[in-house]
C-alpha cells in the first residue's frame, strides 16, 4: 500500500511539473524589457487587441485584473460602441503567442503593466 501511495505521489508531482512548464512556455517574454509602446487598441466581446505602431502584428492584451479592468472601463467611456479603434501608450512587454483560447488567434500577447495614455487621435503618424 505504501508503494502505491509513493507511485501516485510521484505521478502527481510529475504532472504538476509538466503543467507548469507548459504555462511558462506560453508566457515567456519575447522582449523582457518593460517599456512604453504606442499603438492602436480595440476592445469588445472576445476581442482585446493591440497593434504597435509601425507593425502588422495584432497582439492579445493581458495584464493584472486591476489594470485590464480599468483599461476596459476607460475604453468604454471613450468610445461610442465596442470595436472602435483608439490610440494608446502602454507600459509593458510582448509575450509569445498563446497556445489556446482567443489569444491563440493573435500574433502574440502584450502584457500591460500601465496605461500611460489613451486617446482617439492617431499617435502613430
Amino acid at each position: 500500500m505504501k508503494t502505491l501511495i509513493k507511485v501516485i505521489s510521484i505521478g502527481v508531482v510529475i504532472a504538476m511539473t509538466q503543467s507548469c512548464s507548459i504555462f511558462e512556455q506560453s508566457t515567456s517574454p519575447v522582449n523582457a524589457t518593460t517599456s512604453v509602446t504606442k499603438g492602436s487598441y480595440m476592445y469588445g466581446s472576445e476581442v482585446s487587441s493591440f497593434q504597435p505602431c509601425g507593425t502588422e502584428k495584432e497582439l492579445w492584451v493581458i495584464g493584472d485584473e486591476t489594470i485590464t479592468g480599468e483599461l476596459h472601463n476607460d475604453y468604454m467611456e471613450m468610445v461610442e460602441k465596442p470595436y472602435e479603434q483608439v490610440f494608446v501608450r502602454f507600459r509593458g512587454h510582448q509575450l509569445e503567442k498563446a497556445n489556446e483560447g482567443f489569444a491563440a488567434d493573435y500574433d502574440g500577447q502584450f502584457k500591460v503593466t500601465e496605461v500611460v495614455t489613451m486617446q482617439k487621435d492617431d499617435i502613430c503618424q
